[in-house]
């Protein structure tokens, strides 16, 4: 089962595709595209952010 983590980044690489791409997109497509991608990847670091905090108390002497 893939996580919310990995569809957060496939979703980004999507969005990052798009915004590469040749394809026209409006102003207000990108603004909104850029703004959804921002908040997926603040959603990552914050998963990440979890998960380290999360093994360094596992590793912690005093666990």
């Amino acid at each position: 089962m893939e996580s919310d983590y990995d569809k957060n980044i496939a979703r980004v690489k999507e969005i990052v595709a798009r915004l590469e791409s040749d394809e026209a997109v409006s102003l207000e497509e990108y603004k909104r595209l850029a703004a959804e991608a921002k908040a997926l990847l603040e959603e990552c670091r914050s998963q990440l952010t979890k998960i380290e905090e999360e093994t360094v108390a596992l590793l912690s002497p005093n666990a």
